[in-house]
This record gives structure tokens, C-alpha cells and sequence, in this order.
């Protein structure tokens, strides 16, 4: 269930630069919650939900609601998901936080949402995990329609669709060890 339907853009808005980092953010990991934001800007819970909220009216971002708290009293805020809109995807764009490939899904189904968030935990695990270690997250890839291959298994083609694709670093060892 998307809340930007039917959300009307606020007359006063102006987008900040805080704004932009919000949108690397997303940009960077596809989906993520309230939370994941208060610590990778390492913000005020309270302004980045404001701004989430702005965001939000402004068509920058869809936010997303986990399908087993859809039921809960209230919508608790852990329940919801942002991702970016087409807007926000323009905006990203001009920061050069995306790429050109780099495509909104409007039939993003629900049913997948919260392994696709499981997802974006996993990435956002190894980045904090590995910040301040010889290890470095030299890539990640989540886009499934970029990464469909096939493998052989000796009496044909068997369909691989990887939910990602990452590489590690060690800074300690020289190029070509690791």
C-alpha cells in the first residue's frame, strides 16, 4: 500500500541540501526505513521524519507499509518503507546519486517487500560493519533485471536471478589478492 497516492504537495516547501542526502540514501539502497535514515545521517529522529514527510508530499518519495503491520492500530512508523518516485529519481539524478538505468517499479508488489527490505538490511549490515576495518563494500548491485543470468548444470540452462551482487576489499592486501 503506497501513501504518496492522494498526498497534497505543501505550497512552502523548499528542498534542502540535508534533502539530497536523504535521497542518496534511498538511492543508494533502494528501500529503507526511518530508522536505517536516523543512523546513516546520524540526524535527529524527529527532523529526518519531518523531512521524510516532506519528501513524501512533494512526490519525491512512496512510502510503503510492511504487510503484517498493515493491520496494527496506527500504523506503527517501523512498518513503513520509503523508496524513491519517479520525482525523486530526477532529483537523485541531478545529484548523480543514480545512474540512468536506475528505474522506479510501480507494480512493486507488497509480497516482496519485506524480503527486498531483508535485502537492503544485509547491505546496510556489511557497509556499518565494515566501516573502520580493512574491509571495504567495493560493490553491490540489487537491480534483479541487470543481474538475470543463466548457469549450466550439465544437461542445460538453469535461470539464476541473484537477489545481489557484491565484492569485498581488503585495503591490507595489495591489488591482485584478493
Amino acid at each position: 500500500m503506497s501513501a504518496a497516492e492522494g498526498v497534497k504537495p505543501h505550497a512552502g516547501f523548499y528542498f534542502k541540501e540535508s534533502d539530497a542526502e536523504i535521497l542518496k540514501w534511498i538511492a543508494r539502497y533502494c528501500y529503507l526505513q526511518l530508522g536505517d535514515l536516523v543512523k546513516l545521517t546520524d540526524r535527529n529522529i524527529i527532523s529526518v521524519r519531518r523531512r521524510l514527510l516532506a519528501l513524501l508530499r512533494q512526490g519525491y518519495l512512496d512510502r510503503l507499509t510492511l504487510p503484517l503491520e498493515r493491520e496494527a492500530p496506527g500504523n506503527p512508523p517501523d512498518a513503513f518503507v520509503y523508496r524513491l518516485l519517479p520525482g525523486g529519481i530526477l532529483k537523485a539524478r541531478e545529484y548523480g546519486f543514480v545512474d540512468d538505468d536506475y528505474r522506479y517499479t510501480r507494480e512493486k508488489s507488497n509480497l516482496f517487500l519485506a524480503h527486498d527490505l531483508l535485502i537492503t538490511k544485509i547491505h546496510l549490515t556489511i557497509e556499518l560493519a565494515t566501516h573502520g576495518t580493512p574491509l571495504e563494500l567495493v560493490a553491490w548491485e540489487q537491480r534483479r533485471s541487470v543481474l538475470l543470468d543463466w548457469a549450466g548444470n550439465g544437461r542445460g540452462r538453469l535461470s539464476v536471478n541473484p537477489d545481489a551482487l557484491f565484492g569485498l576489499k581488503d585495503r591490507e592486501k595489495p591489488d591482485g589478492r584478493n
